[in-house]
């Protein structure tokens, strides 16, 4: 099994995510925001996803809070 990755679109409202595990594509979209990130962290929990290479478009200031999230967190 291959690392999964993680693609976030980032715009001021919400987060478009894809989520590429061997082959496979999953998708969802969230809030930008506090509570969007915790249901992205609980939503990759359910792909059972502890460990992911993640890249983000970097739209400005609208990148910064995701960023901060990201950085902060161990996944468990």
């Amino acid at each position: 099994m291959s690392k999964p990755i993680l693609g976030i679109d980032v715009s001021k409202l919400d987060l478009t995510i894809s989520l590429l595990i061997d082959k496979n594509y999953h998708h969802t979209k969230v809030n930008n925001n506090q509570q969007g990130f915790k249901e992205l962290v609980k939503w990759l929990k359910k792909h059972k996803i502890t460990q992911v290479a993640a890249c983000m478009e970097a739209t400005g200031k609208y990148v910064s809070h995701l960023l901060i999230f990201c950085t902060a967190i161990t996944m468990k």
